[in-house]
């Protein structure tokens, strides 16, 4: 297994929050690099699979993951140790796709045909003491393509530690337009785990003048980040947001937001 290192000790949910919408869902974290156990840690057994997407996986030599292992090829890939070791890898699987070498006509567009070197890696993992599992999997397609093509629930939404310059994606998911489709795809009570990243120059109205801009610029400490559980605010689509945790730092405090439709 990879080994890694543990999350911040620091990290909590507010105990008495509502997490039973989760069950069957799934986590998604675009751009995620080694960014792994934190979000193990938090919703390993909350949700039924976790799915990390980043370019830089199963690509030999990629700068984002040489330095941990996460670039060798799908077929040779080890399993990921969960940040309790009560949690044991039940089996993997993975899977390749090539493109073909022409181009695809713009109506017959397959965008799964266009890229070379998609892979995959699915890992099911148990957790000993109480029989739970979940799926793990990893993933070098386009974030964003993988984030439209998502079938499962989405009850976690999770992004934090990316940039606009190099190394970076560069894609604006803190961002009006784009946010409005995570939220909007997020079931009710779901969570959006973030610390800011990439915000861009769109307003949301709501959301980037509390949520990404509070965490990412005014909230810089675990303590101050304990400070804003149970602040809430109510979107211009009527959703209500409500911080009830706090997974570590990134840019900023990484923020634990709870999105329920009123």
């Amino acid at each position: 297994m990879i080994p890694m290192d543990p999350p911040e000790p620091s990290i909590t949910i507010d105990p008495s929050a509502d997490l039973s919408g989760l069950a069957g869902t799934s986590l998604f974290y675009p751009c995620s690099g080694s960014d792994l156990l934190t979000p193990m840690a938090l919703f390993a057994g909350k949700v039924a699979t976790l799915r990390f997407v980043d370019r830089g996986y199963f690509r030999p030599g990629h700068q984002d993951t040489r330095h941990f292992g996460l670039d060798h090829p799908v077929a040779e890939a080890r399993p990921i140790i969960p940040p309790a070791h009560e949690w044991s890898v039940l089996k993997k699987c993975h899977e390749e796709l090539d493109s073909k070498d022409d181009e695809d006509d713009e109506e017959d567009y397959d965008p799964w045909r266009r890229y070379r070197g998609i892979a995959s890696l699915t890992e099911t993992y148990h957790h000993n003491p109480s029989g739970r599992e979940f799926r793990l999997i990893r993933s070098n397609d386009d974030a964003r393509r993988a984030f439209d093509g998502l079938n499962d629930p989405l009850g976690v939404f999770f992004y934090r530690g990316d940039s606009l310059g190099e190394g970076g994606s560069g894609i604006l998911w803190n961002d009006a337009r784009l946010m409005e489709r995570v939220l909007g795809k997020l079931v009710n009570g779901g969570l959006l785990v973030t610390d800011g990243s990439n915000s861009g120059e769109g307003s949301h109205r709501s959301f980037s003048q509390h949520a990404p801009l509070l965490s990412a610029h005014a909230v810089r400490t675990a303590k101050q980040a304990g400070e804003k559980i149970g602040y809430s605010f109510t979107d211009f689509v009527g959703r209500r947001l409500t911080c009830i945790g706090y997974a570590g730092q990134r840019y900023g405090a990484t923020l634990i937001w709870q999105v329920v439709r009123m």
